[in-house]
């Protein structure tokens, strides 16, 4: 091994393969009653995860005696994705946490031992998460069609590493991100799937509010809420300008606004649908992509596309905030999927949308539980908002300790990993 004058003093420029063994798999997917059964750690199951525990569902496989001894997943093993039809997706890695007795590592993967003398295996799978490393990656795979590393090739990569001191101190505070990250994520799912689930109950009167007992009604969409009221004609003055919202900016309740204007003479066609704050905009183009959001500004500079219906519900008939909630119900949308046109852009008419048949509750339980699943919905996104703030601080850390850019002090605690 010999360091350079590129590393950060204290560490050293090494060939991967100085500091740990690889070795290509060729355990395929198959069932044979001569050989050992065992768990396989698939392609999939590195390319989704940082990680490989006991936690993760793998599937069912057999290997002879020398492919487990050969490529059993002992604990601080590092996978890496060295096959792909796309260069973008070699050298995606993740990591083993344990010994898992019974789990080889599969077919088109790689499995990098890391000596523990030199380079220990939680870093090296943070070399691996670094953007310059993972394109180098991809800039040395070769292929036409499907493109792959060789053995040589990973071997051959040259990493900086500092002491395995400073490693265990940079593996620590990446995990106590990590672990943040992890834990947040799962809160967001478990509330996410609490207020899913409420909602459709909410929405569709299986559940009522305390002090409401009237009957709901069935109602025709286009009786209780206008639909595209008021729209461009084609003799607007060519000067006018706008913001434009087309259907590529809204996704699940959110809408990325435009920060420039561009003038009538220069917009899309489709640039003809006016609003106003509060209105919904409903995407008729496939609609299944959920698609929707409710004007939550100002908008008197906002145009949008022909491709969202605009709806505006009528005072003490139907509350907008009840009714962009009702769009994201499975019951609303299995009603709209009936009424769609088209197979490979399945949509529904802007004329037809007035024709959706729904259940509708009084206008105050309307505001009642609109308010309540607003609220439960604004803190999924604060805590969204968070996850993504944590990734950013993660990845300006993962950046930066594993460059040595920033130093770490050697009075903190060396983590031990799991």
């Amino acid at each position: 091994m010999k360091g350079n004058n590129t590393s950060p003093i204290g560490w050293q420029e090494v060939s991967l393969g100085d500091v740990a063994s690889v070795s290509l798999s060729s355990v395929d997917k198959h069932m044979r009653p001569e050989e050992r059964e065992v768990y396989l750690c698939n392609y999939m199951d590195v390319y989704n995860r940082d990680r490989i525990d006991s936690c993760v569902d793998l599937s069912r496989g057999t290997v002879s005696e020398s492919e487990y001894e050969k490529f059993r997943i002992r604990k601080g093993d590092v996978f890496l994705t060295k096959d792909s039809e796309t260069p973008d997706d070699i050298g995606r890695s993740s990591f083993a946490t344990q010994d898992m007795e019974d789990v080889v590592c599969g077919y088109h993967l790689a499995i990098l031992r890391s000596d523990n003398k030199n380079l220990i295996g939680p870093f090296l799978k943070r070399i691996f998460d670094l953007p310059r490393i993972q394109g180098r990656l991809g800039g040395m795979a070769n292929g036409a069609t499907r493109f792959g590393l060789t053995k040589p090739t990973i071997e051959n990569l040259q990493i900086s590493i500092p002491s395995l001191g400073a490693q265990k101190r940079i593996v620590g505070i990446l995990e106590t991100w990590d672990q943040a990250l992890f834990l947040l994520t799962k809160k967001i799912k478990l509330k996410t799937k609490n207020v899913e689930a409420i909602s459709e109950k909410l929405l569709n009167g299986k559940i009522r509010l305390d002090g409401f007992a009237s009957k709901w009604v069935t109602v025709r969409l286009g009786d209780v809420a206008t639909i595209n009221e008021n729209s461009l004609s084609s003799s607007t003055d060519s000067a006018y300008s706008f913001r434009y919202i087309d259907l590529a900016s809204v996704d699940r309740g959110y809408c990325e606004l435009p920060n420039g204007h561009i003038t009538f003479a220069n917009a899309p066609s489709r640039a003809r649908r006016i609003v106003e704050r509060g209105d919904i905009l409903m995407s008729t183009v496939r609609p299944n992509l959920l698609g929707h959001c409710i004007v939550e500004i100002d908008a008197k500079d906002i145009i949008v596309s022909t491709g969202f219906a605009v709806i505006r519900g009528k005072e003490r008939h139907l509350n907008n905030r009840f009714m962009f909630l009702h769009l994201f119900s499975k019951r609303f949308n299995y009603i709209l999927k009936n009424m769609l046109t088209g197979s490979s852009y399945p949509a529904i008419n802007s004329s037809a949308v007035g024709d959706l048949i729904f259940d509708l509750p009084p206008y105050d339980e309307q505001v009642a539980i609109a308010s309540i699943l607003s609220t439960a919905n604004d803190e999924i996104r604060i805590l969204k908002r968070k996850l993504r703030i944590l990734s950013d601080q993660r990845k300006y850390l993962l950046g930066n300790l594993m460059t040595g850019l920033i130093p770490v002090p050697e009075h903190l605690t060396e983590a031990t990993y799991v």
